[in-house]
């Protein structure tokens, strides 16, 4: 079932912001992003969103991958007092290669 969804903004990826633009989605996939889409598939449901903004979903691509060798190491404490023992260290860091192999070994 083919949907339209409406809303007052649409960021696409890679493109300039659409004011009031349109989404065409069919089977759980977007086929098409801009204006006059509704129109163009008129036996679409429409779903205006109204005053939203359709963009794409976030993705947190961050790790902490390199503190793995530190794992166990704080255990029993806060939040605050493990990040102020392991992770807030300037100028503590561990050596290029440790850091490495700790990350490799959280990849792993």
């Amino acid at each position: 079932m083919q949907q339209v969804f409406l809303a007052e903004y649409v960021l696409p990826i890679g493109a300039e912001l659409i004011e009031n633009g349109e989404v065409l989605v069919d089977g759980g996939r977007i086929c098409e992003v801009g204006k006059g889409i509704a129109a163009r598939h008129p036996d679409s449901v429409v779903h205006d969103l109204g005053r939203a903004a359709l963009l794409p979903g976030f993705v947190n691509a961050h790790s902490h991958i390199d503190y793995t060798f530190s794992r166990n190491r704080c255990d029993g404490l806060s939040f605050w007092g493990w990040i102020n023992k392991v992770g807030l260290r300037k100028g503590k860091t561990l050596p290029y290669d440790l850091m490495l192999a700790s990350a490799r070994l959280g990849a792993a």
